[in-house]
């Protein structure tokens, strides 16, 4: 060895310059080998995004860093890191997961499904509330079918005659009678002789239950024909034409009774009918 401290001194300066761009170089070395295993991890996590989302744009997302993993270029000799390298994960096919082309994609255009018909809960009839005893029954009008008809003569007055229209039940089941009969005289030659009669509203007019064999009977006063002189121009009638409440049919009373053939003056006045 020299002991010629010049040289040795050039020989300590040339061992401290190749020292000094080894080190340079290694140091480059694992910068570089840390930016791939950055970007490794990137492209691992951008692959397992691409599997999670049912591979839409999986292959777009690889193709940002230029290819597969393998095909990344490593520049300088290798380098031993005290890091342990990141795992990649790879997907478990080589190719990529297609992505659905969602523009083209149509709809069945057959007819929807059909709902099914629901069925109709049973229906349970509700449950007999009484026998047909327990309904009541319609009470029919009292009525020329079922009922008869009388006059009866009453007390007379100065210059009045008074009847009553008396209505009795005739059959087995009760009947209901409310209002004013209709009241004519009868002309010998079978019409209407004179005015009707007409009401006298200063009483109440019930509505009457008749029981079988039971009657009602309403108030009629007839004035003398008489009493009007020529103007009336009397003429004999052959009784009296009774309606019953809310009937059309008649029923002629005969009897004798005298009329006026002249429809201006009223000789009779009927009030409703009254329990009998």
């Amino acid at each position: 060895m020299s002991s010629d401290p010049e040289e040795l001194g050039a020989r300590l300066r040339s061992h401290a310059t190749r020292t000094s761009a080894g080190t340079g170089l290694a140091a480059g070395s694992l910068r570089r080998a840390r930016a791939i295993q950055r970007r490794r991890t990137m492209i691992a996590a951008v692959a397992a995004l691409a599997i999670i989302a049912g591979g839409v744009g999986g292959a777009g997302a690889l193709g940002l860093f230029g290819g597969q993993p393998d095909d990344l270029p490593v520049a300088g000799p290798p380098v031993t890191s005290t890091e342990p390298a990141p795992s990649l994960t790879r997907p478990a096919s080589d190719s990529p997961t297609p992505t659905p082309d969602l523009q083209n994609t149509t709809q069945d255009s057959g007819p929807p499904d059909t709902p099914p018909t629901a069925t109709p809960p049973a229906t349970t009839p509700p449950p007999n509330s009484g026998s047909p005893s327990d309904t009541p029954r319609r009470v029919d009008l009292c009525s020329l079918d079922n009922s008869e008809v009388r006059i009866d003569i009453g007390q007379g007055a100065a210059g009045h005659v008074e009847y009553f229209i008396v209505v009795t039940n005739a059959s087995d089941q009760a009947c209901t009678i409310h209002g004013f009969p209709g009241v004519s005289i009868e002309s010998t030659s079978g019409g209407q002789l004179g005015a009707a009669a007409i009401y006298d509203r200063s009483v109440d007019d019930p509505a009457i239950t008749v029981a079988p064999g039971e009657s009602a009977k309403a108030s009629l006063w007839l004035a003398q024909a008489d009493a009007y002189g020529d103007e009336c121009r009397a003429e004999p009638g052959a009784g009296f034409r009774i309606y019953p409440p809310e009937e059309l049919d008649w029923v002629v009373i005969r009897m004798e009774v005298t009329g006026c053939a002249n429809d201006d003056i009223a000789l009779m006045q009927v009030r409703p009918f009254q329990p009998a």
